[in-house]
């Protein structure tokens, strides 16, 4: 495992788990250093031993795990490089808007002293389509997968009503705040301190679930998890899997 630290102590540190082809990865760490021109903040890479090792690159924490263990094990294993008291874990496949890191983290200073406690924060999220993602879930329930798989609602997908039945927030929307029970993995901000307390991410998850385990146990502790639809982000899917080829 090689670390190569470039910054001392920022208020932020940004984790991107990476496995598999760096091209988005690469993109995403270049709006990522426009940003921190005005904003400092250290930027690590977590590679999950990729058949491809993502490229030494200036101005980066790049870290190479000896072995492949899955998107939760990445993600502790970039979080315990970090040294910012707040923590942002990014899928590689993301697009950031202007003042992105600045309006999170402010964002979520805001939200935290409005709650007098921890919590984690997430931004709405949408395809390049604009189609949202739905980033706030209800805690998954039996009949949330069974709607989901019962064939003939397959007509009712682009319906509120649809969305509502598997487990969607219907208020997690754009410019709108919520707290849901949960939030979708691909952007992702709570105190360092708070992603600790409760262990990280249980490793026992390959890929899938373990960020609703982990808000599981953030919830437990009393960590609220909210959604701030007023930040928009663009995600195309899938470049953090994590999944051997």
């Amino acid at each position: 495992m090689k670390i190569n630290l470039n910054y001392s102590q920022p208020e932020l540190s940004i984790v991107i788990p990476f496995y598999g082809d760096f091209t988005d990865s690469l993109v995403l760490v270049d709006q990522l250093k426009n940003h921190t021109i005005y904003f400092p903040c250290q930027i690590i890479v977590s590679d999950d031993a990729s058949p491809t090792s993502f490229p030494e690159t200036e101005g980066i924490t790049l870290i190479r795990r000896e072995r492949n263990g899955g998107f939760g094990s990445n993600v502790n294993t970039g979080v315990a490089a970090a040294t910012g008291e707040w923590v942002l874990i990014l899928n590689s496949d993301l697009t950031l808007p202007q003042n992105f890191l600045g309006d999170m983290l402010s964002a979520a200073k805001e939200e935290a002293q409005l709650a007098g406690q921890g919590i984690m924060l997430s931004p709405h999220i949408t395809g390049h389509n604009g189609e949202s993602q739905w980033v706030g879930r209800a805690f998954p329930k039996t009949r949330h997968y069974a709607w989901e798989w019962f064939t003939p609602a397959a007509r009712l997908r682009p319906t509120r009503f649809w969305h509502a039945m598997v487990g969607h927030d219907l208020a997690c929307t754009t410019g709108k705040r919520a707290e849901p029970d949960w939030l979708m993995g691909a952007c992702m901000m709570l105190r360092r301190e708070d992603f600790n307390a409760v262990g990280g991410m249980d490793e026992r998850f390959f890929m899938n679930s373990e960020e609703i385990d982990l808000q599981r146990r953030l919830a437990a502790h009393g960590i609220k998890r909210i959604f701030r639809g007023d930040i928009v982000v663009e995600h195309l899917g899938g470049g953090s899997s994590g999944v051997s080829s």
